[in-house]
């Protein structure tokens, strides 16, 4: 079956809203967010703190005398991360490998949420 084509009028490359991903893309009292190494930052942190939740990113690296107190420090520290973000991100990998999702055709949550309702119902 050959992939639909979609018209002109509905690009993908267009920004659905003028604040992009920002903070305003956060709900009110998020909460506990989870987050890889790549959101470790003060504007994601404070975009977070701002709206009464507590960023949860993983640590990449930490200093230390002693290298293996560092790493187990390290350990410990993601452990609790890990455990909530290892099965959602299975589930992501899932859906690359096996149902074609490795790319988004169109920006924003709504319309990604479109595109996998559209797969799953093949």
């Amino acid at each position: 079956m050959q992939p639909q084509r979609w018209p002109r009028e509905f690009p993908s490359h267009r920004p659905t809203s003028t604040t992009g991903a920002g903070p305003d893309a956060l709900p009110d009292d998020p909460g506990e967010v989870f987050a890889d190494s790549a959101y470790r930052g003060s504007h994601f942190g404070g975009a977070v703190r701002a709206k009464g939740g507590t960023p949860r990113v993983v640590a990449t690296g930490m200093w230390g005398r002693d290298e293996r107190e560092t790493f187990a420090r390290l350990n410990a520290s993601n452990q609790p991360i890990h455990r909530v973000r290892g099965p959602i991100e299975k589930i992501f990998g899932a859906w690359r490998r096996c149902y074609g999702l490795r790319r988004m055709r169109w920006r924003g949550l709504a319309k990604a949420a479109v595109q996998v309702h559209l797969t799953a119902q093949r």
